[in-house]
């Protein structure tokens, strides 16, 4: 019974989701400095972990985990520290269409291109 009560407790749940924050917080910050960014391109990241202490360590651990090695796996060449104009990695999937302009013809094999109220 005194474990349910203490589990109930808003203190327990409070101090467990800092203590979380707060190991995200150093988590970020430390896989942060080992990153293979140079020191210019690492103040945003900085400024978004320490404003938004969760949501900053979050968005970096994916950045850092997911799309980099990612990004590297499409584009070997492809360097985060370049100030080269960013180029598009290629689409990942082929029902993924490029934009097309408004008054375009539709193309048939490209899925959703049927206008609304046509007729078949």
């Amino acid at each position: 019974m005194a474990l349910l009560s203490v589990l109930s407790s808003p203190q327990t749940w409070w101090w467990t989701a800092s203590i979380v924050v707060g190991v995200l917080f150093l988590v970020g910050l430390v896989t942060l400095s080992r990153s293979p960014l140079d020191e210019r391109r690492r103040v945003p990241w900085v400024l978004a972990i320490v404003c938004l202490p969760g949501l900053g360590s979050l968005a970096w651990l994916w950045w850092r985990y997911r799309h980099y090695p990612a990004r590297r796996a499409e584009q070997p060449d492809w360097d985060p520290n370049s100030n080269a104009a960013p180029l598009l990695p290629p689409a990942r999937s082929p029902k993924v269409a490029a934009p097309r302009r408004y008054g375009a013809d539709p193309d048939p094999s490209v899925p959703g291109s049927r206008r609304y109220g046509a007729q078949d």
